[in-house]
């Protein structure tokens, strides 16, 4: 996956925050897919939010290391693998 690459959110998600924590419901013909649900962590979470279309998973890593206490490499590898597999679930797309 290049870090170059901008991910976008698939439209079909919806997100709740739960505390740190934030829960993707696909949603199928207007109904929740309860057997799909995906918990975000609190850095996952950050990850999700700054996926807006614009940003690239660079970009994004780089955010993380404003939030947290993580080297850039760290957040690069980190945010590359949280982004594959969002993308394996058919939540994000490249």
């Amino acid at each position: 996956m290049n870090p170059k690459s901008i991910p976008i959110k698939t439209p079909n998600i919806v997100a709740r925050k739960t505390g740190k924590e934030c829960i993707l419901v696909p949603i199928i013909n207007n109904i929740a897919d309860m057997e799909a649900v995906y918990t975000l962590n609190e850095t996952a979470k950050e990850v999700w939010e700054a996926i807006d279309g614009e940003l690239t998973i660079e970009m994004i890593a780089k955010e993380l290391t404003n939030i947290f206490a993580i080297d850039a490499d760290t957040a690069l590898d980190d945010t590359i693998e949280l982004i594959k597999d969002l993308e394996h679930h058919g939540i994000v797309s490249e």
